[in-house]
């Protein structure tokens, strides 16, 4: 047997939980930032504005398995307002 609880209801029963574990996280998480693990001494100009040269898959230094995963999460990234969308119409 379920009991029914009101969302007012539900947000104030989870409020202590949620501000023990946010301030858990805010305590523990250390700052970072992406560009922090960039080989920057590994980089060159490629074609464009730079007049670099142009640009090969052989330049990848990334497995092909890492390299497909990332095209998927770009396309996927790109399209994801079209998802939500859909979703949203269909449900």
């Amino acid at each position: 047997m379920t009991t029914q609880i009101s969302q007012p209801d539900l947000l104030r029963e989870l409020e202590q939980v949620v501000e023990a574990e946010l301030n858990r996280h805010l305590g523990v998480a250390k700052e970072w930032f992406p560009h922090d693990y960039i080989p920057w001494t590994d980089g060159r100009n490629y074609d464009g504005l730079m007049g670099g040269d142009p640009w090969s898959p052989d330049d990848a230094d990334i497995p092909e398995v890492a390299r497909t995963a990332l095209i998927v999460n770009l396309l996927t990234e790109d399209n994801l307002p079209s998802y939500h969308h859909e979703i949203a119409v269909l449900f």
